[in-house]
């Protein structure tokens, strides 16, 4: 098991080269803006807005407040027991309930670490014990027995909704006697939270991001899709892939209302479109499978609509013309948080047929949402539109 961090701009000296990903040009300061404030812009809507809604679920609804509150409890719950830095493993599936414990978790600085509402006890034994989690939060009858029986475990209650389309009928955080390993690797300082990929060799590996890198990926998608104050956020993906932490942290950063789907919409693009319309979704994230459904079909009318984003897979299909939503085509590993290139993929009025994949962007752009560089052969940063090798990501790891 190792740990993946993101560098953060600056950290390098090679970063007057890789300053062009923020569009800078050759031989320009590479010195970037803060972007690691992510709770201060969640807390301001809680200032400015309070009885905004925060998260709906269905005919259930809490406000920016209401959240904020939860989150309260959660993080004094936790103090004392959870450090900052600490990985906490959360098993909780789309619902208030996690909402809160993700803020609550950034409130005491720890790393969120998703794994699902069942993860596996064989998968999740395995990866608790590799990286050393101390503490699981989730439904206790769920958890491994590391952490519900044996000397020296322990557990607390946390007081969260217990209603909603997925929300767990009770929520615990568990502690195991003492760390897994003595030689647990720890996330590096500035981490706000870490997904589970299994990489190329099949063994779970946990890549650790820090708050300036996810600050910049909500930098550039809150303008590239307008997100703004009243705006429905689908909460759709599945929570252990980190397109997960796009949709919860930029709908709370931007004055935005989570939606929390019904289960059924995960497999039923009829009722998907039909959850959209109801709920007035306004920025929406898909799978490629499920999407390529849903524009295989006739387009519904979903006035509210305004962008789909879609990743995971090849797109092999076009928007038809009646497609009134914006349709983006994304692609990026999780070691470079979450996107690197994103391509607004254009109707065809004679060919709607499926295709073999929508072109991704390479043009550098200053939304970029990763640090890209454009180097010549002599490892020298070259000008827009000229030829070079692309450096995606810069990322180190520990094992």
């Amino acid at each position: 098991m190792s740990i993946s961090a993101h560098e953060h701009p600056g950290s390098s000296p090679k970063d007057d080269r890789l300053s062009i990903a923020y569009g800078a040009t050759p031989g320009t300061s590479a010195k970037a803006a803060d972007r690691s404030d992510i709770l201060a812009r969640y807390e301001h809507w809680v200032r400015s807005a309070p009885d905004a809604p925060a998260v709906e679920d269905g005919e259930l609804s809490w406000s920016y407040a209401e959240v904020d509150a939860l989150a309260h409890v959660v993080a004094e719950s936790l103090r004392g027991r959870v450090s900052p830095g600490d990985l906490v493993g959360v098993c909780l599936d789309r619902s208030a309930a996690l909402v809160a414990v993700a803020v609550g978790l950034a409130r005491l600085g720890a790393v969120y670490l998703p794994l699902g509402p069942r993860p596996g006890e064989h998968r999740l034994t395995a990866v608790t014990e590799r990286l050393g989690v101390g503490c699981l939060v989730g439904d206790p009858a769920l958890l491994p027995a590391a952490y519900r029986t044996g000397a020296g475990t322990s557990a607390v209650s946390l007081p969260l909704p217990a209603e909603g389309a997925n929300a767990a009928g009770s929520v615990v955080a568990a502690f195991r006697a003492g760390p897994a390993t003595g030689t647990a690797p720890t996330a590096p300082p500035g981490t706000f939270y870490a997904v589970l990929t299994s990489g190329s060799t099949g063994t779970p590996k946990a890549v650790a991001v820090g708050r300036s890198s996810l600050g910049s990926l909500l930098d550039w998608y809150c303008a590239y899709t307008g997100a703004r104050p009243g705006d429905r956020h689908s909460l759709l993906i599945g929570v252990s892939f980190d397109p997960h932490l796009k949709e919860l942290w930029a709908a709370l950063t931007s004055g935005g209302t989570l939606s929390v789907p019904p289960e059924e919409v995960r497999w039923d693009p009829d009722a998907l479109t039909g959850w959209w319309r109801r709920a007035k979704v306004s920025v929406a994230i898909l799978p490629t499978p499920l999407a390529e459904t849903v524009l295989e079909r006739p387009w519904p009318e979903l006035p509210d609509l305004r962008h789909l984003v879609v990743g995971g897979d090849r797109l092999r299909r076009r928007p038809a013309p009646q497609v009134t939503a914006r349709v983006h085509n994304a692609y990026g590993p999780a070691e470079a948080t979450v996107v690197t290139t994103v391509h607004h993929v254009e109707a065809d009025d004679g060919d709607t047929a499926p295709r073999r994949s929508a072109r991704p962007s390479t043009a550098p752009s200053s939304a970029s949402p990763t640090r890209r560089a454009w180097w010549c052969r002599a490892a020298r940063p070259v000008n827009c539109a000229s030829a070079g090798t692309c450096c995606r990501s810069a990322t180190w790891t520990r094992t």
